[in-house]
């Protein structure tokens, strides 16, 4: 994996005004959003990432909803590309928290698929190699060659002249820009030259359609540009429990989950502040209340990102979070909130080190179970 230089908060802040400037979304509907992700650190696929990798894609995330207006799709799954998401590897990929059973699942409904569209220009080629469209979270991977630049994307400071670099891609289904409320765009960890673009939030689109990806590279005068037909069955279980728990000033709703082949996704609200334990006293405080989700063999699901914020927890929260999928054999999920403890002098989260997020904190009091009826 390479390394990739440290970048200044002066360099992190040039990065968002440029993306904020290139942004297609109304500005007064970026403006709360904006102000939060500009402190915020955050956490992505921690476990499998180098301290440097993991800097670059905390930034990139950090822009997540200042990408411009863009679309994603899937679709079309040959068995030539039935096979081939079979033999994908597991590091670098979108179907890296996805088992056997669950993506053939996806093929089937056309959820998954990996055209592998290569288009070359002036001596450098992009490949579109994967797609994921389950009707709520749509990601494309791109990959480079012909160049050797440390870096995928376009630097924080421009490209200074230089030939290679990616432009985050244009996006458009049946001609027409999708827009949505949420994305990210980083560099792939273990998978040198790539960048996963992702949209989690706000989309909306048909089940069949013609997907154009279009991307630009640094010193090249010509479009990149992908043609896709997608077409998928979109057969996710929509769960309303509506169920609250409570502790002392706090509370939190369950009003969503929602699973399918390739992502579970928790929607609830809460209100009040957060419960604070023993050690949560003095310059050292609760972080806000995160969720963590075990299936009923007691299996965690992953986390798609953490956020940390750099600022005494609200008491009021929407949370629309992404995990790791569950197979089809559930039978429910246990939703167990926790919080982490936070040194209010330097923000600091305890017991963070290298590939951990830190020490958290259950409530045990606020766990909550959903049965899961197919």
């Amino acid at each position: 994996m390479r390394h990739l230089p440290t970048q200044t908060d002066e360099q992190d802040m040039d990065m968002l005004e440029a993306w904020i400037r290139n942004s297609q979304i109304p500005s007064q509907s970026l403006s709360t959003k904006i102000m939060n992700e500009i402190g915020e650190n955050t956490m992505k696929r921690t476990k499998r990432m180098k301290p440097s990798m993991l800097k670059k894609t905390v930034a990139a995330v950090s822009a997540a909803a200042m990408l411009g207006a863009g679309v994603i799709g899937t679709g079309f799954v040959s068995p030539a590309m039935a096979a081939a998401l079979q033999n994908l590897p597991v590091v670098g990929s979108i179907f890296d928290n996805v088992d056997q059973d669950n993506l053939q699942a996806a093929i089937d409904q056309g959820i998954a698929a990996t055209p592998n569209l290569s288009v070359t220009h002036d001596g450098v080629t992009l490949k579109l190699t994967e797609l994921l469209y389950d009707g709520s979270r749509l990601s494309f991977f791109i990959e480079r060659e012909g160049v050797e630049l440390e870096n995928t994307l376009v630097p924080w400071k421009g490209d200074n002249g230089v030939k290679g670099y990616l432009e985050h891609p244009k996006a458009l289904a049946d001609g027409q820009a999708i827009p949505f409320s949420e994305g990210s765009i980083s560099e792939v960890p273990g998978a040198p030259d790539s960048f996963q673009v992702e949209y989690t939030k706000g989309i909306s689109l048909p089940e069949a359609f013609e997907l154009t990806v279009q991307a630009k590279v640094t010193g090249v005068d010509e479009i990149y540009e992908y043609n896709i037909p997608v077409s998928i069955n979109n057969s996710a279980l929509v769960l309303t429990p509506d169920v609250t728990k409570s502790s002392g000033g706090f509370s939190y709703t369950v009003e969503q989950l929602e699973l399918s082949p390739v992502t579970t996704r928790l929607i609830l609200d809460s209100t009040g502040k957060a419960p604070a334990s023993p050690e949560q006293a003095g310059q050292f405080h609760a972080s806000m209340v995160y969720y963590d989700l075990f299936d009923d063999q007691g299996n965690l699901l992953e986390q798609k990102r953490v956020g940390f914020f750099n600022e005494i927890p609200g008491t009021a929260y929407h949370v629309n979070e992404l995990y790791a999928p569950v197979s089809e054999a559930v039978s429910s999920i246990t939703i167990k909130p926790y919080t982490f403890t936070v040194n209010g002098s330097d923000w600091s989260i305890q017991g963070a080190a290298d590939g951990t997020l830190g020490t958290k904190t259950y409530l045990p009091e606020l766990e909550v179970t959903i049965p899961v009826q197919r």
